[in-house]
């Protein structure tokens, strides 16, 4: 059956292939040049140049329009206009009068953007610079004109006439198709060019930075948005570590503060917790970063700066819970920019781990991560532009989490007798589908290459059992495949986890088999009478596989 299925996926791959560009095509390479140069295009839009560009990463490429065009600093709003983001740069086109949202409080920041959006916000934009600089008075000439929309049809006509944004042959625009990274980034640069010198003509002389600097009051006042997070790991240890609100309900911390969680519990500022669900959206180990989303939407945001302009000597701050002292406010300087890192000598301790750092303009610069052991005042934080560049799209929980993570590259010395300890001290319950199913007992047999865990469920714990049952079987085998994963990277060994009934199982032995995750019931369904549930579920602790069938018989 492996075999089969190793020939299946291989055929899937075949028939979608994932591909990425990490090269611009010849055509944009020039002006991708260009843009860089001109500082008109994130980090971040640096490859996979043939993907279409999301609005939120379109806000960020026309923010830096703005500013080169105009010499002034775009500001954003103190507080989010949409539900769905927080992005800075998004905020300050939204100030800027360049974006609207999509409806509903939404912007929907990773929706492909459409050529006449595009062509909409560079005619803002342009607008927001001086608005004498557009004319409406330009005429549509595309075949397809009626099927732009009527709010982008002046955008359209003004952009198109001054040669920016083309058709797509036969004389059509094409309104709602899409562009590619790299298409954006050249409509940015001929943007730039054409406006550059008439915008030159009426501007005054650059105006100096507009944002406040803040005072150390100001800056502690931002610990509302820093969270102390108790991670209670696998092997019985506990972390202590910050984080702080990126966006509502996603919080940002270090990776190793939550390494090999099982339960982890968010407290706020002002003492309360946060002990329900949390999935983990985003991690790297290589970068010691990790994402988390909660359900709460009631959380403040901090402001996100850029930490490609950090000057060695500027002042900063640090806010954290060194040695579990909830956020407690340092301060310091800018020490050195070294191997891609941001040296501070503002102190911190265990604890700080994920904690803010700020520039004075009370925005986010840097997560704090380590310290030079056995040293005083020589500390690092990882640049806030590291974190921006991270995937923050997983819906993992804490058991995938710790499935895909905490396998040790050599096996661990658990022997069966261990491992059962290990369970009964460790572990209570599965938790599935938002129900817990907790075992009152377990029991660990040992074969030469395999060991075979039977945990043993009470009447109302498998009454628990079909209630997650009924909200998806396929959820319960992939949470007892990576509990399975889980217990074998503490053995070494391959992992046949069972579920029983302790009652039922006695009274039918003969339906019980070793060799699958099983669990039956007699179940008394009204109008229909005793009907006996038999599913099985095998898992394979060394691979991704596993089937399931379902029968059931009528008495």
């Amino acid at each position: 059956m492996r075999r089969y299925l190793s020939l299946f996926l291989a055929l899937l791959i075949l028939i979608n292939p994932v591909i990425t560009f990490a090269s611009p095509s010849s055509w944009a390479a020039e002006e991708i040049n260009r843009a860089k140069e001109l500082n008109l295009v994130t980090n971040r839009l640096l490859g996979d140049f043939q993907r279409d560009i999301t609005r939120e990463e379109f806000c960020e490429m026309i923010i830096k329009l703005y500013e080169s065009l105009s010499g002034k600093r775009a500001e954003a709003l103190s507080r989010s206009s949409f539900i769905d983001t927080n992005n800075s740069e998004v905020l300050k086109a939204y100030n800027l009068g360049i974006v609207d949202g999509v409806g509903g409080g939404r912007f929907a920041p990773q929706d492909t953007i459409t050529r006449e959006q595009i062509a909409v916000m560079y005619y803002r934009t342009i607008s927001a610079i001086d608005s004498k600089l557009v004319n409406s008075n330009k005429k549509l000439n595309f075949a397809d004109g009626d099927q732009i929309s009527g709010w982008a049809r002046e955008a359209v006509a003004y952009m198109s006439n001054m040669g920016i944004i083309n058709g797509i042959g036969q004389n059509r625009f094409g309104p709602k198709g899409t562009a590619t990274r790299e298409q954006a980034i050249a409509l940015t640069v001929r943007t730039y060019d054409v406006f550059s010198d008439r915008v030159k003509a009426n501007l005054p002389a650059k105006e100096p930075d507009a944002r406040r600097k803040l005072d150390a009051v100001e800056i502690g006042k931002l610990a509302d948005s820093v969270v102390l997070i108790y991670a209670e790991t696998i092997n019985g240890s506990s972390n202590i570590g910050s984080g702080f609100f990126y966006d509502r309900g996603k919080i940002v911390t270090n990776y190793h503060v939550i390494e090999g969680a099982k339960n982890i519990v968010i407290e706020y500022d002002d003492g309360s917790f946060y002990k329900g669900g949390i999935t983990i959206t985003g991690y790297s180990k290589e970068d010691d970063l990790a994402t988390l989303a909660i359900d709460d939407k009631n959380t403040k945001a901090l402001t996100l700066g850029d930490s490609d302009n950090i000057k060695k000597g500027e002042k900063i701050y640090a806010i954290g819970s060194p040695m579990g002292l909830k956020n407690t406010l340092t301060d310091g300087i800018v020490s050195a920019i070294r191997d891609g890192v941001i040296q501070i000598n503002a102190a911190v301790n265990p604890g700080n781990s994920g904690g803010a750092l700020f520039n004075e303009y009370g925005e986010v610069i840097g997560i704090i991560y380590a310290k030079y052991k056995d040293s005083e005042n020589i500390n690092f934080a990882i640049p806030i532009n590291s974190f921006k560049k991270l995937n923050k799209n997983r819906n993992l929980s804490l058991e995938e989490f710790i499935a895909e993570t905490i396998r040790p590259s050599k096996p661990t010395k658990f022997t069966a007798k261990e491992l059962q300890a290990y369970i009964e001290a460790y572990e209570s319950s599965l938790y599935v589908n938002g129900i817990n199913i907790n075992f009152n007992s377990v029991s660990v047999d040992e074969g030469p290459n395999e060991l075979f865990i039977y945990l043993y469920l009470d009447w109302q714990a498998g009454s628990n059992f079909f209630k997650a049952e009924e909200l998806g079987l396929k959820n319960i085998a992939n949470t007892l495949r990576n509990r399975s994963i889980i217990y074998s990277s503490l053995t070494g060994k391959d992992v046949t986890l069972s579920l029983v009934l302790s009652d039922i199982s006695y009274t039918y032995p003969e339906a019980f088999s070793k060799n699958y995750i099983f669990n039956q019931t007699i179940d008394y369904v009204s109008g229909f009478g005793y009907i006996v549930f038999f599913p099985l579920i095998r898992v394979d602790s060394y691979s991704n596989y596993f089937s399931t069938w379902y029968t059931s018989y009528r008495y």
